[in-house]
């Protein structure tokens, strides 16, 4: 039988930086959708 090679499983460093690096993304993404909604709202009202 062949073994089955797995990656290694990441620490909590890695797993820090990751939920970081989305919310640095994630944050200012959202707040620009809610603006373009409100802005969409008041063009269409």
């Amino acid at each position: 039988m062949t073994e089955q090679k797995t990656a290694p499983e990441g620490g909590i460093g890695v797993k820090a930086l990751l939920t970081v690096s989305w919310l640095w993304v994630g944050v200012p993404f959202a707040i620009g959708v809610y603006q373009l909604v409100i802005k969409a709202a008041q063009l269409f009202a």
